[in-house]
């Protein structure tokens, strides 16, 4: 007996539940105007003197627009396109960003329940517009109905998407950053002026990275003959048949280009396009150590890979898939090949050596804290924090841990001044506990209690062995300093007569740190 294999369109339905991001969902489209742009280059080009240009319209919740000049679609082609999972022809470029027959459908659905189309292809004398409406598929009407209209200039191309009905609306953390990673991910499109990427109101610039050189160093010399002495090293792989190529980097010293934890790591393209880029750069565990490290390679070495078309990509295109024991093989040879790239991010003070000191930040320190504090997500924090818990129910909480942890002899002692001593209890295994709780506001006698495991400590002090203790250190200083605050606050509101309550004050600011550690993670 047989059974026939069924699809119900409500399968549509789930796609808005995929594990896409929303730049990810957008390059699906960029994607699929660059292949057509690729296959019919030639042609295009000397038609007409602009190259592939694609506008991206966000109105978060509202709608999504993107327009390009590409090659355009006929009735073939729609008909293709309606065709979900197809075998893609392999294109005589040799290179496939379009593969799956997948991407409009899903990042479309993905973000909205309408996907508005209208097309007009190169050479073709018509154009065509169809919508795909989510909820008729799901009650299974599957067909679409295309209209044509005729137009004059055969040689105008072009493709006009639009997405409505939008299932979510999403954060500015998202909206934010979605910019900067379309221009990491077309980076080589942009830089080479095969691509001009527009978002909303700005035309994408590339993303940099720069590398050390003598032109950006003092203590690298040129070489002989004049050339500029850049701190690279080639990668050329063959992995069973499957080619790597590349290099191998130090990032120049500060700047937005320069180096930083946000900079470090590894681009790797394949078809052209990123799959690994901004904000989440390939970081092997071999070289780069465990996640969350910032150590000085996690600052200052970098690369650009290429990796061919035999290995695989998921089918959001974020992630290269490996195939038996090929991650462990290419990890290997990529750290013989950046060991000196290492050993020189390591050591050496020459790195950071200045002419004459500064009050000032080092740049890149100003870089990274402008890259916290200027995150958009913070925009909402305040809004967050307004009304998330009562007096009553902060103060109650604190006694609770409180009584618990201070019932015997100090952990520690602190002296500030000469005059004062501040005892210190440790909380160990509390991770929602906030950071910080005091017994008492009296400078005679200053009580408090520190939580080393909230995720605000734990991430501060894993970020570097080598400053370990120093960052423990400052951390126990800030709580001190808190507490101290407290004091003298809690001394002025009583001589006017005016109470308030401090562990209100240190829960918002409990707020605030969780917040940071969740950015700084979001980020890496």
């Amino acid at each position: 007996m047989k059974k026939e294999l069924k699809f119900d369109g409500s399968i549509f339905r789930r796609y808005k539940d995929l594990n896409y991001k929303l730049w990810y969902a957008i390059a699906e489209f960029v994607d699929n105007s660059s292949q057509s742009y690729i296959d019919n280059r030639k042609e295009l080009d000397a038609s007409r003197e602009k190259k592939l240009e694609i506008k991206i319209a966000f109105d978060n919740a509202e709608q999504l627009k993107v327009v390009d000049n590409s090659y355009g679609m006929n009735e073939k082609d729609i008909e293709d396109l309606l065709h979900v999972g197809r075998n893609k022809e392999a294109s005589s470029t040799g290179i496939q960003r379009s593969e799956f027959g997948m991407g409009l459908k899903t990042g479309g659905f993905w973000l909205g329940s309408k996907i508005e189309i209208q097309t007009k292809k190169f050479g073709c004398e018509s154009t065509f517009s169809f919508t795909m409406d989510l909820d008729q598929i799901v009650k299974g009407n599957n067909s679409f109905e295309i209209k044509s209209q005729k137009t004059d200039n055969k040689k105008d191309s072009f493709t006009r998407l639009t997405i409505k009905g939008m299932h979510k609306r999403f954060s500015s953390y998202e909206t934010g950053r979605t910019k900067d990673i379309l221009s990491s991910i077309y980076s080589e499109d942009i830089k080479n002026g095969d691509l001009k990427l527009k978002w909303n109101e700005d035309w994408i610039k590339p993303y940099r990275r720069t590398i050390m050189s003598s032109q950006n160093c003092d203590y690298i010399n040129p070489e002989p003959n004049g050339n500029i002495n850049e701190q690279k090293w080639d990668v050329n792989l063959d992995i069973n048949g499957k080619k790597i190529t590349g290099f191998i980097g130090l990032l120049k010293k500060g700047g937005k280009d320069g180096s930083k934890r946000l900079n470090a790591g590894f681009s790797v393209s394949r078809n052209g396009r990123n799959v690994y880029c901004y904000p989440e750069f390939w970081r092997p565990r071999e070289i780069f150590g465990d996640f969350g490290s910032n150590n000085m390679i996690n600052q200052r070495v970098f690369g650009r890979l290429s990796f061919d078309n035999s290995f695989r990509v998921s089918q959001t295109k974020d992630l290269i898939i490996f195939e038996g024991k090929e991650e462990i093989t290419i990890n290997e040879k990529l750290k013989e090949i950046a060991q000196e790239a290492m050993n020189k991010a390591e050591g050496g003070e020459e790195w950071w050596s200045d002419k004459s000191p500064s009050p000032k930040l080092p740049p890149t320190t100003k870089e990274e804290t402008d890259e916290v504090l200027g995150d958009p997500t913070n925009d909402g924090v305040i809004e967050e924090v307004d009304e998330f818990v009562t007096d009553e129910v902060s103060e109650e909480e604190a006694r609770t841990y409180i009584e618990d942890v201070t019932s015997g002899d100090p952990d520690e002692t602190f002296p500030f001044g000469t005059n004062i001593q501040v005892k210190v209890w440790y909380l160990e295994d509390a991770r929602d506990a906030d950071y910080l709780y005091i017994k008492n506001w009296d400078m005679e006698d200053i009580r408090i209690v520190i939580n080393t495991v909230h995720p605000y400590y734990t991430k501060m002090v894993s970020e570097s062995v080598n400053n370990l203790s120093l960052r423990k250190a400052q951390y126990v200083i800030d709580c001190i300093h808190d507490a101290l605050a407290e004091c003298l606050l809690i001394k002025k509101t009583n001589d006017q007569n005016y109470k308030i309550n401090p562990h209100s004050f240190r829960k918002v600011k409990d707020q605030f740190l969780r917040k940071h550690a969740r950015i700084e993670t979001a980020s890496n």
